[in-house]
């Protein structure tokens, strides 16, 4: 079923081609609306709901073309492969990786990281607790 053209209102979204939707007559949509004994009936309404709206959001999405600053206003194509160090292991995941480090190893990343990137201001009573352990950036 082709989606209904409307005028923005509740119930309506801008779609692909800058028209706008109406989302009540979205294949989505489902029957008339009726009064639901349990939160079931919401959920599956916003479910049918999150899947018409995802579907628009991802086609704009599809339109982005993203571009470093450093190639702003240049002929940019986006290469596949990304250099990285022979010593990097790009197969484990995060997770695994620290859970591999040794206590210095650990805490020396940590110490590395807070001089490389300070913490924000708003980080301060972690920074003033770490700082009694005695894990200071440097």
């Amino acid at each position: 079923m082709p989606l209904r053209k409307a005028t923005p209102s509740r119930g309506s979204l801008l779609g692909e081609d800058g028209d706008y939707v109406d989302l009540t007559q979205s294949p989505f949509a489902g029957p008339p609306r009726r009064p639901s004994r349990g939160s079931y009936g919401s959920m599956g309404r916003c479910r049918r709901m999150a899947r018409m709206i995802y579907a628009v959001v991802n086609a704009q999405q599809k339109q982005y073309k993203l571009t470093p600053l450093s190639a702003w206003g240049q002929p940019y194509a986006v290469t596949a492969e990304v250099p990285v160090a022979a010593d990097v292991d790009t197969k484990s995941p995060p997770l695994v990786k620290v859970q591999q480090m040794d206590t210095n190893a650990y805490f020396g990343r940590l110490v590395r990281l807070l001089k490389e990137d300070p913490p924000a201001p708003a980080d301060g009573p972690m920074v003033e607790k770490l700082k009694t352990l005695g894990i200071e950036s440097g």
